[in-house]
């Protein structure tokens, strides 16, 4: 994560160097979507993220981007539960009986080091409302929890032999990209309130991982 702060630290820099009236900040927070994997979308609620950006508007439909964002979803118990192949077929045969089980896990968090161009439809003559599109991509990491699981002894059978199972933290750094839509209002002459949405996709071992932030957040031009 040093890295990543030195690396974007850079970025802002350079911005400020050379961006001069051209340069634009962001920063934003908002909600956040699991869509996938299956395991991924049940184990893990919405939850929240945030992130600042540096932009270097070219012209006034053009923009490129440097953006870091953080996507933490919180653990779901009974989510996770569900996506237990021994717990369901354990339920399927002991039909209106539930097993008594506790079921710990940690959030997930994921961020993105992007660089991303923004499209750029401005508003029509006297307009206060600009939408715009913006795609890119760079580094997604991925870091989740410990989950475990502990049962106990119901009518003398047991969900997991040795009353535990147990799914070790893991974390993943990989490729990734995001796309999407969105609107900026103009509040006054330098600033902006906007909202965007669009999926982030990271290339994960197995199947990609998908997010879809919402967010909505201010940017400033010097």
């Amino acid at each position: 994560m040093k890295k990543i702060a030195v690396t974007f630290l850079l970025i802002l820099c350079t911005a400020f160097a050379i961006g001069g009236p051209k340069a634009v900040y962001y920063v934003h927070t908002g909600t956040s979507i699991p869509m996938s994997p299956t395991f991924f979308k049940d184990s893990y609620t919405q939850g929240f993220n945030v992130g600042v950006m540096v932009g270097m508007r070219f012209n006034p439909r053009f923009e490129l981007q440097g953006a870091l964002d953080l996507n933490n979803s919180a653990f779901d118990s009974q989510g996770f539960a569900g996506t237990l192949d021994e717990l369901q077929a354990w339920k399927k045969k002991y039909t209106g009986v539930e097993p008594m089980y506790n079921v710990d896990g940690n959030s997930a968090n994921a961020w993105n080091l992007f660089v991303n161009a923004k499209l750029i439809f401005p508003p029509k003559e006297g307009g206060k409302v600009e939408s715009y599109f913006f795609a890119g991509g760079g580094l997604f990491g991925l870091k989740k929890g410990n989950i475990s699981v502990t049962d106990s002894e119901i009518e003398g059978k047991e969900v997991f032999s040795g009353h535990e199972k147990t799914i070790a933290e893991k974390s993943e750094t990989v490729l990734g990209v995001n796309f999407g839509i969105g609107i900026d209002v103009l509040l006054e002459e330098h600033t902006n309130f906007y909202v965007q949405l669009g999926p982030t996709i990271g290339f994960t071992q197995g199947d990609p991982t998908v997010i879809v932030p919402i967010t909505f957040g201010v940017s400033i031009r010097p």
